[in-house]
Protein backbone atom coordinates (compact mmCIF):
# COMPACT_ATOMS: atom_id res chain seq x y z
CA UNK A 1 0.00 0.00 0.00
CA UNK A 2 1.15 3.51 -0.73
CA UNK A 3 1.47 5.83 2.26
CA UNK A 4 1.98 9.56 1.69
CA UNK A 5 3.42 10.09 5.16
CA UNK A 6 6.11 7.45 4.54
CA UNK A 7 6.98 8.27 0.94
CA UNK A 8 5.25 10.82 -1.28
CA UNK A 9 6.84 9.95 -4.65
CA UNK A 10 8.39 7.09 -6.61
CA UNK A 11 10.70 7.53 -9.61
CA UNK A 12 11.90 4.77 -11.91
CA UNK A 13 13.05 4.21 -15.48
CA UNK A 14 11.15 2.12 -17.98
CA UNK A 15 13.07 0.60 -20.87
CA UNK A 16 11.40 -0.74 -23.98
CA UNK A 17 13.26 -3.15 -26.25
CA UNK A 18 11.65 -4.10 -29.55
CA UNK A 19 12.99 -6.97 -31.62
CA UNK A 20 13.17 -5.96 -35.27
CA UNK A 21 12.93 -8.85 -37.68
CA UNK A 22 13.78 -6.73 -40.68
CA UNK A 23 16.06 -4.05 -39.35
CA UNK A 24 19.00 -2.14 -40.72
CA UNK A 25 22.38 -3.44 -39.63
CA UNK A 26 23.32 -0.30 -37.72
CA UNK A 27 20.97 -0.96 -34.77
CA UNK A 28 21.73 -4.69 -34.37
CA UNK A 29 18.13 -5.87 -34.81
CA UNK A 30 16.93 -4.13 -31.62
CA UNK A 31 15.22 -0.79 -31.18
CA UNK A 32 15.05 0.57 -27.64
CA UNK A 33 13.93 3.63 -25.80
CA UNK A 34 13.72 4.67 -22.16
CA UNK A 35 11.46 6.97 -20.17
CA UNK A 36 11.67 8.23 -16.63
CA UNK A 37 8.40 7.85 -14.69
CA UNK A 38 7.51 9.70 -11.49
CA UNK A 39 4.44 8.73 -9.48
CA UNK A 40 3.25 11.26 -6.90
CA UNK A 41 1.28 9.87 -3.97
CA UNK A 42 -1.68 12.09 -3.07
CA UNK A 43 -2.33 12.64 0.61
CA UNK A 44 -5.77 11.57 1.86
CA UNK A 45 -7.27 12.04 5.30
CA UNK A 46 -7.06 8.80 7.26
CA UNK A 47 -8.99 7.90 10.42
CA UNK A 48 -7.26 7.79 13.80
CA UNK A 49 -5.25 4.70 14.63
CA UNK A 50 -5.53 3.16 18.10
CA UNK A 51 -2.25 2.27 19.81
CA UNK A 52 -3.60 -1.20 20.72
CA UNK A 53 -5.91 -3.55 18.83
CA UNK A 54 -7.60 -4.66 22.07
CA UNK A 55 -8.11 -2.78 25.33
CA UNK A 56 -8.77 -4.86 28.46
CA UNK A 57 -9.14 -3.43 31.95
CA UNK A 58 -9.57 -5.03 35.36
CA UNK A 59 -11.93 -3.49 37.92
CA UNK A 60 -12.69 -4.39 41.54
CA UNK A 61 -16.42 -4.64 42.09
CA UNK A 62 -18.15 -2.15 44.37
CA UNK A 63 -15.52 0.55 43.75
CA UNK A 64 -16.60 4.00 42.63
CA UNK A 65 -13.50 6.08 43.09
CA UNK A 66 -12.78 8.71 40.46
CA UNK A 67 -9.44 7.06 39.83
CA UNK A 68 -8.11 6.36 36.38
CA UNK A 69 -9.03 2.84 35.32
CA UNK A 70 -6.74 3.04 32.29
CA UNK A 71 -6.13 5.03 29.15
CA UNK A 72 -7.23 4.47 25.58
CA UNK A 73 -5.07 6.19 23.02
CA UNK A 74 -5.22 6.86 19.30
CA UNK A 75 -3.17 9.05 17.00
CA UNK A 76 -3.75 10.85 13.72
CA UNK A 77 -1.58 9.02 11.16
CA UNK A 78 -1.65 12.05 8.85
CA UNK A 79 1.02 14.70 8.62
CA UNK A 80 -1.53 17.19 10.03
CA UNK A 81 -1.42 15.26 13.33
CA UNK A 82 -4.81 16.56 14.50
CA UNK A 83 -5.82 16.33 18.14
CA UNK A 84 -7.99 13.29 18.95
CA UNK A 85 -11.23 13.49 20.94
CA UNK A 86 -12.64 10.42 22.72
CA UNK A 87 -16.16 9.31 23.58
CA UNK A 88 -17.97 6.15 24.67
CA UNK A 89 -20.70 5.17 22.21
CA UNK A 90 -22.73 2.93 24.51
CA UNK A 91 -25.57 4.98 26.01
CA UNK A 92 -25.80 3.29 29.43
CA UNK A 93 -22.12 2.52 29.97
CA UNK A 94 -20.93 2.45 33.60
CA UNK A 95 -17.72 4.09 32.36
CA UNK A 96 -16.75 7.59 31.33
CA UNK A 97 -13.82 8.75 29.24
CA UNK A 98 -11.98 12.06 29.33
CA UNK A 99 -12.55 13.48 25.84
CA UNK A 100 -9.06 14.99 25.65
CA UNK A 101 -6.80 12.42 27.37
CA UNK A 102 -8.61 9.11 26.77
CA UNK A 103 -8.47 8.30 30.50
CA UNK A 104 -11.20 5.88 31.53
CA UNK A 105 -13.22 6.22 34.78
CA UNK A 106 -15.95 4.26 36.62
CA UNK A 107 -19.27 6.11 36.92
CA UNK A 108 -21.13 3.81 39.31
CA UNK A 109 -20.64 0.76 41.52
CA UNK A 110 -20.38 -2.48 39.61
CA UNK A 111 -21.48 -5.91 40.84
CA UNK A 112 -19.60 -8.96 39.55
CA UNK A 113 -22.54 -11.27 40.33
CA UNK A 114 -24.81 -9.19 38.09
CA UNK A 115 -22.36 -8.72 35.22
CA UNK A 116 -18.76 -9.96 35.24
CA UNK A 117 -17.61 -8.45 31.93
CA UNK A 118 -18.57 -5.09 30.46
CA UNK A 119 -17.99 -4.52 26.75
CA UNK A 120 -18.19 -1.00 25.32
CA UNK A 121 -17.17 0.96 22.24
CA UNK A 122 -14.81 3.91 22.31
CA UNK A 123 -14.74 6.38 19.45
CA UNK A 124 -11.60 8.33 18.59
CA UNK A 125 -12.34 11.29 16.35
CA UNK A 126 -10.12 13.97 14.86
CA UNK A 127 -10.83 17.43 16.27
CA UNK A 128 -13.62 19.53 14.73
CA UNK A 129 -15.65 16.52 13.57
CA UNK A 130 -12.93 14.94 11.40
CA UNK A 131 -12.40 11.27 10.62
CA UNK A 132 -13.23 8.74 13.34
CA UNK A 133 -12.58 5.13 14.29
CA UNK A 134 -14.06 2.90 16.99
CA UNK A 135 -12.52 0.21 19.16
CA UNK A 136 -14.18 -2.37 21.40
CA UNK A 137 -12.94 -2.41 24.99
CA UNK A 138 -13.68 -4.73 27.88
CA UNK A 139 -13.61 -4.41 31.64
CA UNK A 140 -13.58 -7.55 33.84
CA UNK A 141 -14.73 -7.31 37.45
CA UNK A 142 -12.87 -8.94 40.32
Amino acid sequence: ALDYETRNSYTFTVKLDEDLHFSPADNFNVANTTAQVTIWVIDVDEPPVFTHSIYNFSVYEEEIKREILGTIQARDPDRANKRIEYSILDTDSPFDIDSKTGQLFILRKLDREVQEIHVFQVKAQEENGGMSHTRISTARLY
